[in-house]
């Protein structure tokens, strides 16, 4: 077992590129999955998600990197709101849209700079209100 990219730890049994890869063989449609495989699951599905966002940031064109980030601030915005205003029992943090925008914005030193010139002002007051 080897470091992998950046010198992080990679367990050989993580690197998993499908649901299909985890499941184990020859299991059936109403198999009950054991806790590890759901974890499993459960971790390259946020994996994924979590390239997608990365992806978005350096892949969309101006115009619809623009809509998604008002998109994402707009939706951010109505839950840390109704976050607010309710007790706290949601399963999700308030602010894990937050983690999206700024998973984007870190993507913006790859493009031009006027793409940043148009996208920070869209985020930096919503930063603000989140942070007072």
């Amino acid at each position: 077992m080897s470091p992998g990219p950046g010198n992080t730890y990679q367990n050989p049994a993580n690197n998993a590129k499908s649901i299909d890869d985890i499941l184990p063989s020859g299991s059936s449609s109403c198999d009950i999955l054991s806790t590890h495989i759901a974890a499993r699951i459960f971790h390259l599905l946020i994996t994924m998600t979590d390239s997608i966002y990365e992806r978005f940031g350096e892949e969309l064109n101006l115009v619809s990197l623009c809509e998604l980030i008002q998109s994402l601030v707009a939706a951010s915005e109505s839950r840390l709101q109704y976050s607010s205003s309710q007790p706290s029992s949601s399963l999700v943090d308030p602010t894990a849209l937050l983690r999206r925008i700024t998973t984007i914005l870190v993507t913006l030193s790859k493009r031009p700079l006027i793409h940043a010139m148009k996208i920070w002002p869209k985020v930096t007051p919503h930063i603000v209100q989140v942070v007072f």
